[in-house]
């Protein structure tokens, strides 16, 4: 260790098509955006988050970004966090579990992506339970975006094995392209979401069909990702969303945010677990649909996919 702090930042991200379905290997794609979370973390006399003491109610994923980055338990580490994600986009927890790794990887005088990003998913694992995937944590770590699939091909990274299920991850560039971010303002029950659809998938063929369906929406959309066309990136994220609304994971805000951006973009759909929370509106006329998400009661925001990961930042 020949340095005694290091600031590191991730971006965020976010599904673009396969959510609940990657929870059960099915393929599915994730953006990484330009929004981001930092951490410093530097050897200290105590182990605390932002001035306060590190508890694992408080910091779950600091906690166990530091059980998991850390070797010399006598040597204490203090966190300083920031993030500039908005706390109801609910999309801040992997780009910060990821930055606190890196951080901690400096302290250790090396950076290596993929231990970053496969250490950061098991402190997913294990604060958020069985039914969470590595997507948002390999897609923090990497940039751009990130295809999940059921085997390698192009662009291949590395493979995740995990209670039975396993995911290969893929690193994919993508085109430029403009997204609005509606916040319906009622937030996710997450848990509850992900523990519906569970009960769904595991007594009811038709379910396991649907989530089979968005699995292979998120190939034809990563096709079409690649290829550059985004008038089918659009298709593909409505396709997506009327899975996911027949898999009873909509909400009538959501649906109402959806309708109003859909007008004047390419492909709508939530984005997350459903429930409430946000949707995602491909356009090349941003202005038009902030102007019908406020319209309808939604709080849009401009997004553009980020296509660094993981970075080092000047202290």
């Amino acid at each position: 260790m020949s340095e005694s702090s290091a600031s590191v930042s991730a971006p965020g991200s976010l599904m673009l098509f396969g959510e609940h379905a990657v929870n059960y290997g099915e393929p599915a794609v994730a953006l990484s955006i330009n929004e981001r979370s930092i951490c410093n973390a530097r050897v200290s006399n105590k182990f605390t988050v932002n001035d306060e003491e590190l508890e694992q109610n408080k910091h779950p994923h600091i906690r166990g970004a530091l059980l998991q980055g850390w070797t010399d338990m006598d040597t204490p580490i203090s966190f300083t966090t920031e993030t500039s994600i908005p706390p109801s986009w609910n999309l801040a927890v992997s780009s910060m579990t990821v930055a606190c790794l890196g951080s901690l990887s400096m302290l250790h005088d090396h950076v290596i992506l993929e231990e970053v990003a496969r250490k950061a998913f098991e402190v997913e694992f294990d604060v958020l339970g069985k039914i969470v995937s590595p997507l948002d944590t390999i897609t923090s770590t990497y940039g751009s975006a990130t295809v999940m699939k059921k085997q390698p091909s192009e662009n291949f990274l590395w493979k995740v094995e995990k209670e039975q299920k396993t995911w290969y991850a893929h690193h994919c560039e993508v085109p430029d392209m403009q997204f609005v971010l509606g916040n319906t303002g009622s937030p996710s029950p997450t848990s509850q979401m992900v523990e519906k659809v569970k009960r769904f998938y595991e007594r009811n063929a038709f379910a396991r069909d649907i989530i089979k369906d968005i699995g292979q929406t998120s190939l034809e959309g990563a096709d079409a990702l690649k290829k550059g066309d985004v008038e089918k990136v659009g298709r593909m994220m409505s396709a997506n969303q009327k899975l996911l609304l027949t898999l009873g994971v909509s909400h009538s805000m959501l649906e109402k945010l959806i309708s109003a951006a859909a007008r004047h973009s390419y492909g709508t759909k939530l984005i997350g677990m459903g429930g409430g929370g946000c949707i995602l509106a491909l356009t090349d006329t941003p202005e038009k649909v902030c102007e019908a998400i406020e319209q309808v009661g939604g709080q849009p925001n401009l997004v553009n996919v980020e296509k660094e990961g993981l970075r080092i930042e000047d202290e």
